[in-house]
């Protein structure tokens, strides 16, 4: 049976480490010092060996993002009118099935927030400074359960008279002046078992979504976890009128939320073979095969994009031996040149493509905005001295569903890239994730 969105979140977010326990402190990086781990070593005797001293480490990592952000707020490094966006807190309810793992109560907020934040903007500015001058956050769009930072802080920026970390749960509709005066919180605005009546989504799948305009604010469900007294300082500050309130995102959660689910899945399928090469440490290394090419006209094209691209011999070797392989993977430590050799694969495939009579396409899918981004600056650079790379990025932005077709009509009419034919068929595929 497959898991639902949320099933699958929650075995990340309820375990021992639990993001919910989360917390802003004086000395962000204390539970780093005061902890001892485990020594990683070359060898375990069993996968349950290996978890038992990967599994701290790993929520040590989760953690960074937080740390750095906790940090620079501690010294004062952040610039909130950069990074911030004003908010309205218009509701507060404490949880009535409160999380059983963790001390401190669970509570939810109703909060206006504005769309070009969800939509993965930051900045007070915005408006005014548009997507010219405004990069979309690397992560995208804020999604379920994506860290947030919200702060009651003085119009100068200089005084925090309350602060918290919060959990994005779900849209819920646009603000009207009408009902501000009615807007309450009930049972139904946290029950989220799913994200079925999420009113982006709602929009989206109606194609509406182009009709809400970057400025507009949006009612969002929230939920944080604090202590009493942290409840009662909040209650406080929603009714004391001074000062603003204001968000900050930190940190999204799907790459974490997949890793986890992947270590904890290999532990409990220890015989696969792949977990033999995690406990053994020992694995056929690439370096140690001498590079072969495939075949007589892919041989010129191989040598001179090792060449072109200054690939060292492991790099190489991992550029030859992808060929003819349904899937491979390239594995190595941040600053190897993992995407060094990715844009030599594509330029070497679409040099023999092309010697071979037989052109086609390349899509490239990343897990983040920001590896997309790296990608295609790669390849707009390459593309100044080589008319067969004409690359194409596309951004999941909200009026994707209305846009999309008419972007690729038009690249393709100056690039011939794509038939009329095979639009259909791209845009048939993008509806399937």
């Amino acid at each position: 049976m497959v898991s639902s969105r949320n099933e699958e979140n929650d075995f990340y977010f309820s375990c021992v480490q639990s993001p919910y326990k989360w917390e802003l402190t004086s000395d962000p990086y204390s539970d780093i010092r005061k902890k001892k781990f485990p020594i990683l070593k070359d060898t375990y005797n069993s996968m349950q060996e290996y978890y038992k001293v990967i599994d701290p480490l790993f929520h040590i990592e989760c953690k960074e993002e937080l740390r750095s952000f906790n940090e620079k707020l501690n010294e004062r490094k952040i610039n909130f009118k950069d990074v911030a966006v004003n908010v309205d807190v218009k509701a507060f309810k404490n949880s009535n099935d409160s999380f059983h793992l963790f001390e401190n109560t669970s509570c939810y907020l109703k909060i206006a927030m504005p769309y070009y934040f969800l939509s993965g903007y930051d900045g007070m500015d915005f408006i005014q400074s548009g997507t010219k001058h405004k990069e979309q956050r690397s992560s995208g769009e804020i999604k379920w359960n994506d860290l947030l930072y919200l702060a009651k802080i003085s119009d100068d920026f200089k005084t925090i008279y309350f602060d918290t970390l919060m959990f994005y749960r779900k849209s819920d509709s646009i603000v009207n002046d009408y009902d501000e005066s009615t807007f309450s919180l009930d049972s139904s605005d946290f029950d989220d078992d799913d994200d079925d009546d999420d009113f982006i989504k709602k929009m989206r799948s109606l194609n509406l979504g182009n009709t809400i305009s970057p400025d507009d604010k949006l009612n969002i469900i929230c939920m944080t976890c604090i202590s009493s007294e942290k409840i009662d300082r909040l209650q406080y500050e929603i009714i004391r009128e001074r000062g603003q309130w204001i968000c900050i995102h930190i940190m999204s959660f799907g790459a974490i939320i997949k890793e986890y689910r992947i270590l904890n899945y290999l532990v409990e399928n220890s015989s696969l073979p792949i977990c033999k090469i995690i406990t053994s440490g020992k694995i056929d290394p690439a370096i140690n095969k001498s590079i072969i090419y495939y075949g007589p006209e892919y041989k010129n094209i191989t040598k001179n994009v090792i060449n072109d691209y200054k690939l060292n011999e492991s790099q190489a070797c991992a550029l030859c031996k992808v060929k003819g392989r349904a899937i491979s993977l390239i594995h190595g430590p941040p600053g190897t040149g993992k995407t060094s050799v990715l844009v030599a694969i594509i330029d070497r495939e679409l040099q023999y493509n092309i010697l071979t009579g037989n052109e086609s396409k390349i899509l490239v899918c990343a897990p983040s905005n920001y590896a997309c981004d790296e990608i295609i600056r790669r390849l707009k650079k390459e593309e100044k001295d080589k008319e067969y790379i004409k690359s194409f990025r596309y951004r999941a932005s909200d009026e994707m569903n209305v846009k999309f077709k008419k972007d690729i009509n038009e690249f393709n009419q100056i690039n011939s890239i794509f038939s009329e034919d095979e639009n259909i068929k791209f845009l048939k595929l993008l509806n399937m994730f």
